[in-house]
This record gives structure tokens, C-alpha cells and sequence, in this order.
């Protein structure tokens, strides 16, 4: 008979993707995972395959080479595709059939998404690690419960002060006035 232990409170970490713009996922991890849900996935198919086209005139052979697209994922990342593919029909390494379907995807995509929110601070990563099997990764963050963060101490204080207030104490006169 085997026994499992379960502890109270769980470590959970934070996924370790990062988006293009330089962010990392805020869902936690997948357990005994690097990943949540959604990027455990597609982190699996890494990048959009593609091929280009390389055409030489002389011999009239057409010749695919591959070349990958970010996962489109976020507005960064379709700009990022976009770019790319930009980048391989000037330089006629893409067929314009080919860059035509790819682009109508990658805006499709952009409809897609959810409407862009008003400009917050995001935190951005300055340290990457490179896995050889997941490319760039986050360093790993554990997700404090919310009654172990540092300022919701404070918090709860504040709150219980004002759901039940202490009587003010006021000093006693030593004598009575006559």
C-alpha cells in the first residue's frame, strides 16, 4: 500500500513563456510543468512552418527552402510574421501566391485576438535561459498565494481597522473642574 502525501498549500509556478514583446505568461504552470495549458501545447509546434520559394531565372527551378513564423499569438508576434514574410517577398524568396495566403492567415489572426487595452506597465524579462528542446525560457517564478504576499498584510490591517473601530481614548482630567 502506498501513501500520498499532499501537502496544504502547493507550490505553483508561473508559465515560463515569453510573448514577443519581451513579457512573460501570467497563467501558472501546468504541474510539474514549465508551461500552462495553452503554451504546453503550442509550445509543442513551436513556430508556423513555411517554405520559400527561391527561383532561379537562369534554369527556371524553383527550389523551397524552409523558414519558420513566430506562433501568432499576440499583436507583436503578427507584426513579427509579417515583417518576416515582407522580408522574403523582397527579396523573391517567397512566392506572392504563397506570401498572399500567409498574410490573409496572419490577419485573420489579428481579428481574432482580443481588443488592444490601454497602454499598462508590463514587466518585461532580463533574464532569458535557452533550452535545447523549448528555445527561450523565463526563469522560474513561484505565484505566491495572495495571503503570503508582502502587502496584503497590510491590507487585511486596514480592512479590519475599518470594520471594527477602536474607541479613541481620551486622557481623564485629574480634577474636576469647579
Amino acid at each position: 500500500m502506498t501513501t500520498t502525501i499532499i501537502a496544504a498549500n502547493p507550490r505553483r509556478f508561473q508559465c515560463r513563456h515569453i510573448f514577443t514583446d519581451g513579457h512573460r505568461c501570467g497563467s501558472p504552470c501546468l504541474r510539474h510543468e514549465d508551461f500552462c495549458y495553452y503554451h504546453h501545447t503550442a509550445r509543442g509546434r513551436r513556430a508556423i512552418h513555411a517554405r520559400t520559394e527561391t527561383i532561379d531565372l537562369s534554369q527556371g527551378e524553383h527550389r523551397a527552402a524552409p523558414f519558420t513564423l513566430p506562433i501568432p499569438e499576440d499583436r507583436s508576434a503578427i507584426q513579427h510574421a509579417i515583417g518576416e514574410i515582407l522580408n522574403k517577398l523582397a527579396a523573391n524568396q517567397l512566392d506572392p501566391r504563397r506570401a498572399g495566403l500567409l498574410l490573409y492567415g496572419l490577419q485573420i489572426a489579428s481579428t481574432n485576438l482580443p481588443q488592444a487595452k490601454p497602454a499598462t506597465e508590463v514587466h518585461t524579462i532580463e533574464e532569458v535561459l535557452i533550452d535545447a528542446t523549448h528555445g527561450a525560457l523565463a526563469p522560474p517564478a513561484e505565484i505566491l498565494p495572495a495571503e503570503a504576499s508582502p502587502s496584503s498584510g497590510l491590507i487585511a490591517l486596514l480592512l479590519d481597522r475599518l470594520a471594527n473601530p477602536q474607541p479613541t481614548h481620551q486622557p481623564e482630567d485629574p480634577a474636576p473642574s469647579i
